[in-house]
């Protein structure tokens, strides 16, 4: 998992490969923590915009 401010997403990435999985974009402003759940596949990440988004892997956009 990665976050940042150049494109305000996150993305999802295969551990072995480093191919890039999914991407979740169009966040209104920066990405300044990311966190992963160790027994499932959860994630939540706040940004600039002073909001927390709980995700899971299962409701991610797979990327094209």
């Amino acid at each position: 998992m990665a976050g940042g401010a150049g494109a305000n997403q996150v993305r999802c990435y295969d551990y072995e490969t480093g191919n890039v999985l999914s991407v979740i974009s169009d966040l209104p402003r920066a990405v300044l923590g990311l966190c992963n759940a160790n027994t499932t596949n959860d994630f939540a990440f706040g940004s600039a915009d002073s909001k927390m988004r709980i995700f899971s892997m299962k409701t991610v956009p797979a990327e094209k």
